[in-house]
């Protein structure tokens, strides 16, 4: 399977993971905000949106960490490979 649909299923994913997860943190703030009414207005969108935008962002960094750590590797390989004999 081509690793750029694994990658639209996975934003697929968090997308609805952030929907569900802002419904419900949308629902316990307003309750919590109903004793000084206070409106929620965007702060669930936030709370909700800056987990999951760090979460992505640290799968990423560890996806490319795993994909670089080979790279030394080749390169040592092909530096070897590639050198003069003294």
């Amino acid at each position: 399977m081509d690793s750029r649909i694994l990658r639209h299923a996975d934003l697929a994913v968090y997308i609805v993971l952030g929907a569900v997860v802002s419904t419900i943190v949308r629902m316990a703030l307003a309750n919590l905000l109903t004793l000084w009414d206070m409106p929620a207005l965007t702060a669930p969108f936030v709370l909700t949106t800056w987990p999951l935008l760090f979460a992505v962002h640290q799968r990423r960094i560890r996806a490319s960490r795993s994909t670089l750590a080979a790279a030394p590797i080749l390169c040592g390989a092909c530096s070897q490979a590639f050198t003069p004999d003294q």
